[in-house]
């Protein structure tokens, strides 16, 4: 059986390089985070590759009051898991308030954000499909950008599909 073991977007394959096929199975150990308390703390679970591009998975500490900029992901639909924590997410003209155990899924196209509106820093997992969404995070990630940093805004948009509307509307902006 093929397999492969993904941990912190490092993994260790025994399917050969270069394979195009799904593995059989995929074994996510679980991650240790830090306290969340300054910078949202993303991790890639599984990548597009692990999946023959099917789905990505992440899972995301975010601090109190912080958010994603208003944006919309043009080439994929995107799901959000609660998993700890209060959230408000607005998608659309619809804003949701959720809680651990509920699910949101956001269909490509679809203006959205959240924000962790808890007193405790919140835990999202979080979906992407069709996978590929990390190589957005892992290109700002080597470039030291954010989602704020609207100079690569175009670039953003033709090679990861994704566009920065705007500042969060669910956030204390004074």
């Amino acid at each position: 059986m093929n397999a492969i073991i993904v941990q912190y977007g490092h993994y260790a394959s025994i399917v050969e390089k270069g394979a195009h096929s799904m593995p059989d199975a995929v074994h996510v150990p679980e991650p240790t985070y830090p306290d969340g308390s300054k910078e949202i703390d993303m991790h890639v679970l599984l990548r597009a590759y692990d999946t023959g591009n099917t789905i990505s998975l992440f899972e995301e500490i975010t601090p109190i009051g912080k958010g994603p900029p208003l944006h919309i992901h043009h080439n994929a639909d995107e799901f959000f898991r609660v998993l700890a924590g209060e959230y408000r997410l607005h998608v659309g003209d619809r804003t949701y308030d959720a809680r651990s155990g509920d699910t949101l899924f956001v269909p490509r196209g679809k203006a959205h954000c959240f924000l962790n509106v808890g007193n405790t820093p919140g835990r999202l997992f979080m979906g992407f499909v069709p996978g590929g969404a990390e190589a957005l995070f892992d290109w700002m990630a080597e470039n030291g950008l954010s989602t704020g940093d609207s100079g690569q805004a175009e670039i953003i948009k033709r090679d990861f599909g994704t566009e920065f509307l705007g500042p969060n509307p669910l956030a204390d902006h004074t």
